[in-house]
């Protein structure tokens, strides 16, 4: 993994923006003597920026082949072909959102994030298949999508001993497989209230 990060200011606003590059090496071997290989890779661009004082816009995405297990495990590197060769499967990620802090007690925030999963498979004979994202695989993820807003607020803070604080947040998380057998929902969904009490070292 190579990552560069850089800090500036525009317009008297601060700018942050990193971009990242990830290289993965695969190799299986099925049988004795006889080995594949797949190259995997990925990058990732994230920034934020102040647009006002307290207010700060939010941007991640990535892009991988092979890198599944980077989008918080949801969905998977790669695929086995019936030989035993090795296929990466595409994925991508992305969060938008926005920190508002009024006071230098308390901020709000919202952010919406998705993930997708590119299917790859292989028929082996008819109605029999090998991968990810077959026809019948209502297990495999093809995207999730969650909105999110919430508050918290600082109670006290010191630089020597630390903060207490209270968050709040509230979530809408939605899945969608591949495979949806007829009859049933085209999603998954779940409304989620977290609340926490948090006390965060120096």
């Amino acid at each position: 993994v190579a990552k560069i990060a850089y800090d500036t200011q525009v317009s008297g606003k601060a700018l942050h923006f990193e971009l990242a590059g990830l290289s993965r090496q695969f190799r299986v071997s099925p049988a004795q003597g006889t080995y594949f290989d797949a190259q995997g890779f990925g990058g990732s661009f994230n920034t934020v920026l102040e647009v006002a004082k307290g207010f700060r816009l939010i941007g991640t995405t990535f892009y991988s082949s092979g890198g599944g297990r980077y989008v918080v495990g949801l969905g998977p590197d790669l695929v086995i072909g019936p030989n035993g060769s090795i296929s990466p499967v595409h994925s991508m990620s992305g969060i938008a959102g926005f920190e508002y802090a009024p006071t230098p007690k308390s901020q709000f925030y919202a952010y919406y994030g998705g993930a997708y999963f590119d299917r790859n498979y292989t028929v082996v004979s008819p109605g029999n298949y090998l991968g990810f994202g077959f026809p019948g695989s209502s297990s495999a993820n093809r995207q999730f999508q969650e909105p999110m807003f919430g508050y918290y607020y600082t109670f006290w803070k010191n630089p020597k001993y630390g903060a207490l604080q209270i968050i709040t947040q509230y979530s809408y998380l939605t899945r969608a497989p591949w495979y949806v057998a007829p009859g049933t929902p085209h999603t998954a969904y779940a409304n989620m209230i977290f609340s926490s009490l948090r006390f965060t070292l120096p």
